[in-house]
Formats: structure tokens, C-alpha cells, sequence
């Protein structure tokens, strides 16, 4: 990765100017700030998602308890 790398060797044996290091670093940096994390929920949280799929198929949801199905899912 780019920031492991010292800057003056880069320079130096002219394998990349500044300003293309420059950027490079702000993008690497930027991306591995802000990357999103990807889950797979059947897969890592499985006891959760059963539960959602029980709640959810429940064959008693109606207006009046509409409420407290949507409490016990958050």
C-alpha cells in the first residue's frame, strides 16, 4: 500500500512524481476511511434473522398490534 512506502526513495528514483503520490494517498486513505463494510446477515447473524422471519410471519398481525410488531423488529 501506498502509505507503507517512503516518499523520498519514491521520488528520488523517480518511480513516481509528487503529485501522482499525492493523490494516490488521499484516495487510499479516503477509501479505507470510508469503505462501507459488507455483511451477509443469513450467514453471520443467523440467529437474528430467524427471529425477524418469526415475527414477521406471524399469522395474528393486524392494525391493532401493528405497533408492537414494529417495536420487537427494531
Amino acid at each position: 500500500m501506498l502509505t507503507h512506502l517512503d516518499e523520498q526513495v519514491l521520488f528520488e528514483a523517480k518511480l513516481m512524481d509528487q503529485k501522482a503520490y499525492q493523490q494516490r494517498k488521499v484516495k487510499a486513505i479516503t477509501q479505507s476511511l470510508y469503505e462501507q463494510q459488507k455483511f451477509n446477515l443469513l450467514r453471520e447473524e443467523n440467529e437474528g434473522f430467524a427471529k425477524l422471519i418469526v415475527e414477521l410471519n406471524q399469522p395474528n398481525i393486524n392494525m391493532l398490534n401493528i405497533d408492537t410488531v414494529k417495536k420487537n423488529v427494531n
